[in-house]
């Protein structure tokens, strides 16, 4: 047999179970307290020994309660008018009435019955009078052992009673439709928005099925009785269509959840329905808008490239024809007014890219570049653009670089517009005086940047690290800008509305000077894409200030790195400087200095003249501003080049484009530098000065030159795959002159056709053709597998719209030139089919692929 199991038998005191009981009472109550942890209780009764018996029994048992008394009805009320109870516990037989005048007196506060009377008939009364409990007395009192768990009974399902009224008229006065259906699909409760909504009264739907209400095949979608779908959590939402009682079918968003007993068991399925018929009207109105605006702004971009292409078709001519003109002997007359005609062709193609720019904009279809490059080229690239300008009007041009990182990543393309957008409009409203770009950095934190996404900076002869693909530290700056102009400045009212969209600072009809207006909204909006901001500082009559901020991250490699160290050529070497310009004077300064020279500064004609007289040693070499001597007296300019002969000082002038040949009727020098002066030209002519002979003087031409042996250097057999009959004229002759014969195809089937019957190594062609387009044409060339060679594909087109060049390459070519044609881009797009086409030759395959170089868009 198994063993007997041992109880341990605990026996319990009179006072133990009376302070187990108490703790039970007060663990049964803590709940119901109020925010002192007490509960009012208002005792009803004209005995006053039950009184005192029910007060002595709470003190005893430790309950909870804040007890008042009264003997009789209008006592009682009076005391409920001052102050509310929690509960009220009465005697049924009053002096002046019984519990149900009291009950009738309290509408919000729960009553419980106690009474001597044993009678049915009594308890009945106060049950219909609205008593929460009945409760007999007896005279050993052990009513009051239960009277505590009868008070927590009786408050708890009031509260909850209470809580579910407050919750049944919230739910009928919301507006949104509320069901709930058994788990047969049996609706069990309605809200008054559900009636309102669907057209029925209460009656009608409480017993019916749900579905009955569903529109179409939606009901699909619906929990079935026995729960969600499958996959679908308890709480789910969808759209679907309701049917009025009229018939009338409107959509409704409705949300169902499942309701569970304590067991967790379904017990019932509550829906939330709310009208959107307004909501879809909008929808629906809004996406005719939504395609509208699309259509619109579908329409307008291929109007603007449709006229892009109109435009620039003709363009080309104008300016393929004027270079052809430029690049042969001309008299001075005639190269006037060829320069004059390129000139206007330039600004008229500046004006349609203005247009194209802003379109793009607008539309948020211009993306931003992120690749490295030098930011002291895009400044200087920006300033030559505009030197001609500046040197016409005897204009000062100079930039400073102060504590800025050489190499950063970002879009060199538009930064260099925005910077000429500002420096031209300088030179534009300034008559005289001077233009200053200076650039700072401030460093606003650290950007990690894949190694495999920063390419080395230019001239650093690398262009990927060796170490792998991960994730480095680089510096994040913030580049202020400052072009700072000595022009007419802006009036005050007009500072406002100058990035306005076609608004200029003078736009009044006898404006002197001319433009869309669109430079400057242009370049906020750039500046804004590259995470700065754009403003302007100006004083009429004395100048205007632009500055611009721009987020870059920094590079440690650069290809001007020699520029901030000391030259062990130059070390020592003394340096006189002549320049009246105070900025450009400085920015000599500050770069001789750096590369280990000593520079002494003269800035007016008495310190020159003072100079020569002057027993110090005399300089290794001068740098001379040429305005400054053109303008100085005949006796300054006999003594200082006297001095120079003497001491056999070699000379470079700083001078204007164009004008560095004319200065040797007054000052006999070694070589000259161009303004705005650039350190790495500067640092050349000084590097060749002391390092090996003395420089000879050599012109910069300002236009490209058509070089004849270019065909020589580079044989090609060419194709030119072109409709009309002015470019095709104009390609020719660039071509002729580079020492080409290129055949002609005048639309894309005829360049299919020469393709098939002769190999060519290049061929330039137009997109828009008619009888077959250069894309068709190209994919037709590409999937001929009977050539005997692949032909490098060049597009040469006046569609610069976003996306063109995408889909040259999808199509099948291999780099793009816009129209008008430029010399160099010409030139580099002729020299990437060369390397191709060798490549391809000395392969012994014959199956080399190149890889596709795009060239810079001439946007």
């Amino acid at each position: 047999m198994p063993p007997a199991k041992s109880h341990n038998l605990v026996v319990e005191s009179n006072d133990t179970i009376k302070d187990r009981k108490a703790d039970e009472h007060m663990k049964m109550v803590s709940h119901l307290m109020d925010d002192n942890g007490r509960i009012t209780v208002l005792f009803v009764d004209d005995c006053e020994a039950d009184r005192v018996v029910f007060e002595r029994f709470a003190d005893r048992e430790n309950l909870p309660y804040d007890i008042a008394f009264a003997v009789s009805c209008n006592n009682a009320c009076k005391l409920l008018s001052q102050q509310r109870f929690d509960i009220i516990i009465t005697d049924y037989f009053l002096p002046d009435g019984n519990a149900a005048d009291i009950i009738g007196h309290v509408r919000d506060t729960p009553v419980i019955v106690v009474t001597s009377a044993v009678a049915e008939d009594t308890a009945v009364c106060a049950l219909k009078a609205g008593a929460q409990e009945y409760i007999v007395k007896d005279t050993q009192g052990t009513y009051l052992r239960i009277l505590p768990i009868k008070i927590e009974i009786v408050l708890r399902r009031y509260r909850a009673e209470m809580q579910s009224q407050m919750l049944s008229e919230a739910v009928m006065c919301i507006s949104d439709s509320v069901f709930i259906t058994d788990m047969n699909d049996k609706i069990i409760y309605v809200n008054k928005a559900f009636c309102r909504q669907n057209g029925y009264c209460e009656k009608e739907m409480l017993g019916q099925p749900s579905r009955k209400l569903w529109e179409g095949d939606e009901r699909s979608g619906l929990p079935t009785v026995d729960g969600p779908p499958e996959g679908v959590s308890p709480v789910w939402h969808g759209e679907f269509y309701h049917r009025r009682k009229d018939g009338d079918p409107f959509p409704i968003s409705l949300s169902r959840s499942l309701i569970r007993n304590e067991s967790g068991e379904p017990v019932a399925i509550v829906g939330v329905a709310r009208d959107i018929t307004e909501r879809k009207k909008a929808e629906s109105e809004l996406q005719r808008a939504k395609d509208a605006a699309e259509a619109a702004t579908k329409a307008k971009s291929e109007f603007l490239a449709r006229m892009s292409h109109e435009i620039r078709t003709p363009m080309n001519a104008i300016i393929g024809m004027t270079g052809l003109l430029l690049s042969s002997r001309l008299e001075s007359e005639q190269r006037e007014y060829v320069e004059t005609v390129r000139n206007s062709g330039d600004a008229l193609l500046a004006i349609i890219n203005d247009i194209l720019d802003f379109s793009k904009i607008e539309a948020g279809k211009l993306e931003l570049e992120h690749q490295p490059f030098d930011l002291r080229d895009c400044i200087e690239e920006s300033l030559d653009l505009l030197a001609m300008k500046a040197a016409d009007k005897d204009l000062s041009m100079a930039y400073l670089m102060d504590g800025c990182p050489e190499s950063i990543i970002g879009d060199i393309t538009r930064l260099r517009q925005v910077l000429v957008n500002l420096v031209g409009n300088a030179v534009k409203f300034t008559d005289h005086g001077e233009i200053i770009v200076s650039v700072t950095a401030k460093p606003v934190g650290e950007m990690r940047i894949a190694t495999s996404a920063v390419h080395d900076a230019p001239g650093s002869g690398t262009h990927q690290h060796e170490h792998g693909d991960h994730a480095a530290a680089h510096l994040l700056n913030s580049l202020h800008f400052t072009v700072r102009d000595t022009g007419h400045g802006i009036p005050e009212d007009r500072i406002d509305t100058i990035f306005a969209s076609f608004s200029q600072a003078d736009a009044s009809t006898t404006r002197q000077y001319g433009g869309t207006g669109l430079g400057l909204t242009i370049s906020k909006k750039l500046v804004t894409m590259m995470g700065g901001t754009l403003w302007v500082s100006s004083t009429p009559g004395k100048g205007t200030s632009f500055h611009f901020t721009i987020l870059a991250v920094s590079l440690t490699k650069s290809g001007n790195d020699y520029l901030h160290k000391v030259n062990d050529s130059f070390a020592g070497k003394y340096a006189l400087i002549i320049e009246p310009n105070a900025t450009i004077r400085s920015s000599i300064e500050m770069s001789v200095r750096t590369w280990g020279m000593v520079p002494h500064l003269v800035d007016s004609v008495q310190n020159a003249v003072r100079m020569t007289s002057n027993s110090s040693p005399p300089p290794h070499v001068a740098l001379i501003d040429s305005v400054f001597i053109e303008s100085a007296e005949v006796t300054v300019q006999q003594r200082l080049r006297d001095y120079f002969i003497k001491h056999g000082t070699p000379l470079v002038m700083l001078t204007s484009y164009g004008r560095g040949s004319g200065l040797k009727r007054v000052l006999t020098y070694n070589s000259y530098v161009n303004k705005p002066i650039k350190p790495s030209q500067l640092y050349d002519r000084l590097v060749e000065y002391f390092e090996s002979e003395p420089l000879k003087v050599q012109e910069t031409l300002n236009q490209a030159v058509l070089d004849p042996g270019t065909s020589k250097r580079m044989p090609l057999r060419m194709l030119l795959v072109e409709d009309n009959m002015v470019n095709q004229m104009v390609a020719l002759r660039i071509l002729e002159k580079m020492g080409y014969r290129a055949d002609i195809a005048a639309n894309g089937r005829e360049a299919v056709q020469a393709v098939e019957r002769q190999a060519y190594d290049l061929v330039f062609m137009d997109m828009h053709m008619p009888v077959m387009d250069g894309l068709e044409a190209t994919e037709k060339i590409r999937s001929c597998g009977t050539l005997p060679n692949r032909p490098w594909i060049v597009a040469m087109t006046a569609n610069v719209m976003k996306g063109d060049r995408e889909r040259c390459l999808d199509a099948g070519m291999d780099d793009y030139v816009t129209k008008p044609v430029r010399i160099k881009a010409l030139t580099a797009a002729i020299e990437q089919g060369y390397n191709r086409h060798k490549a391809a030759t000395t392969n012994a395959s014959g199956r080399d692929e190149p890889t596709h170089v795009m060239l810079p868009s001439d946007e």
